[in-house]
């Protein structure tokens, strides 16, 4: 698609403290509608995102700083890009590895607002736990909590006339007991491996529709392990797995916005559509599997090392029959070298899987934005949507992440905010820029450390702010660093 021209009302109003809903996505390429194709792959079905991308300013050419979850999440909280010595690997911890270092929830906390952590932010999600008024996640993830939709929540500091009963700190121990407190349907359960699997495992939930369908889970309570599916289509309503238990808590979030009138910063980390790629069978059921196309390039590139590219977390899981999958071969490169190991049906199962997972992230986040409407705060909420990096679907002869090709640093990035209109900017932009445009966007300065450049120059159609090359790096065996630029790539190992 052509670029817009930024269009800016005529009136701009004076940036304030407005409400900033966040939003994060977990290995979303950007196969959006909105983007058109991608690495030679047709764009996932995605009217939502579609619709609320054609009212803001949509960045073509956004990138993550590192393509795996933990280091490029603390980048983009921080906006301080990955060295040698911190944000190189998944189980990054900002708080240890920047100690001291005011993360974009402190700065807006710092200027009175309400900050609140639902889902996947932070890779683990008490990183920095003292930025958020209140942090939800599931399970394990969030040690003596209570439980809100579904979710479970620590309250850190009181969060405006939210009662006990609604979120204070050891209400409720167990999901056991949340689920028993709640009359909490389980028959989902029944027709999702996935639908509880983030429960905590203590209680005896955890992979309870296996039990239901087969036998006690494999590997739970001393059995023999196995891998858990990869793909999942249950016939269950959107609020069964745990990204629509996400969109409620967000939603309830948003109503208590509205009641206090205090500027709230409500972060959304949705966990799709990261493996396993389990969604409601509607939204597998928008795609004929047999005209899903395959990578054109499913080769490693001549010259690689093969180190440069692995599908080791595609191989903790099994697929839908329990068969193993392929190991991980190379090649020796090129079109010479031999096709990727996983067999078509095989791979076109995974793409079908991660379009059905896109779609479903789709709707959730078409539910947060028809509550904004609801409560007439649409218009007047700064609105962010991106991903934690891209994705491998086989081209470049892998899957996943984990490299430091392109295709899995290349993330969706939209801005919607009051007096800008819609726009398509082609400028290079990255991921630890948004810290500083949301700054921009309610009139707050940046910190000192910050790397990243406000992007609402490039909206307001200045284009000379531009920058000339975007940097990411990685460390799998050998550090590698690539280098994006207006028109080329390159990687130096």
């Amino acid at each position: 698609m052509p670029p817009q021209s930024p269009v800016v009302s005529a009136a701009e109003p004076a940036p304030r403290l407005r409400n900033v809903l966040f939003l994060v996505l977990d290995d979303q390429a950007p196969l959006f509608g909105s983007y058109g194709r991608q690495a030679g792959f047709a764009s996932a079905r995605t009217p939502s995102i579609d619709r609320f991308a054609a009212e803001s300013s949509l960045f073509e050419t956004a990138y993550a700083q590192a393509p795996t979850c933990g280091a490029s999440r603390a980048s983009l909280m921080t906006s301080l890009y990955a060295t040698t010595d911190r944000f190189m690997q998944f189980d990054t911890w900002a708080e240890r590895e920047a100690p001291g270092v005011t993360d974009l929830p402190t700065a807006l906390q710092n200027a009175g607002y309400i900050t609140l952590s639902s889902g996947k932010i932070y890779h683990k999600r008490l990183d920095n736990e003292q930025s958020w008024h209140e942090v939800c996640g599931f399970g394990s993830d969030i040690p003596r909590c209570s439980y809100d939709k579904g979710m479970c929540c620590r309250l850190v500091r009181p969060v405006g006339r939210r009662t006990s009963e609604e979120g204070e700190e050891a209400t409720v121990d167990t999901f056991a007991e949340f689920a028993a407190r709640e009359s909490v349907d389980l028959s989902a359960a029944k027709a999702s491996y996935y639908a509880y699997i983030d429960a905590e495992e203590d209680d005896g939930l955890l992979g309870l529709s296996a039990f239901a369908r087969n036998g006690p889970t494999c590997g739970h309570r001393g059995l023999p392990a196995c891998k858990p599916p990869a793909v999942e289509a249950p016939d269950v309503d959107d609020y069964a797995l745990p990204d629509g238990k996400l969109t409620k808590k967000v939603i309830g979030d948003i109503r208590l916005a509205k009641k206090e009138g205090t500027p709230f910063f409500i972060a959304a980390g949705y966990n799709r559509p990261h493996l396993p790629f389990a969604a409601p069978k509607r939204y597998w059921d928008m795609y004929n599997r047999s005209q899903i196309t395959l990578a054109r390039n499913p080769f490693l590139p001549e010259g690689a090392p093969a180190h440069s590219v692995n599908y080791f977390e595609l191989r903790t899981y099994g697929s839908r029959n329990r068969q193993q999958i392929p190991e991980y071969d190379a090649g020796t490169g090129g079109p010479s070298g031999g096709a990727l190991a996983i067999p078509d049906n095989l791979a076109r199962e995974l793409i079908h899987g991660y379009y059905a997972c896109t779609s479903y992230i789709d709707a959730l986040i078409g539910d947060l934005l028809r509550e904004l409407r609801a409560q007439a705060m649409y218009d007047d909420t700064i609105i962010t949507l991106t991903s934690d990096h891209g994705y491998h679907l086989g081209n470049k002869g892998t899957w996943c992440k984990h490299t430091l090709y392109e295709t899995a640093l290349h993330v969706p990035m939209i801005v919607k905010a009051p007096g800008f209109g819609p726009s398509r900017i082609p400028a290079l932009v990255e991921n630890i820029d948004l810290y500083p445009t949301i700054l921009d966007l309610v009139g707050l300065p940046s910190p000192a450390h910050v790397q990243g450049r406000s992007m609402v120059p490039l909206m307001k159609g200045k284009t000379a702010s531009s920058k000339s090359a975007i940097f990411a790096r990685y460390l799998y065996m050998d550090t590698v660093r690539p280098t994006r630029t207006p028109t080329c790539f390159m990687i130096v190992a």
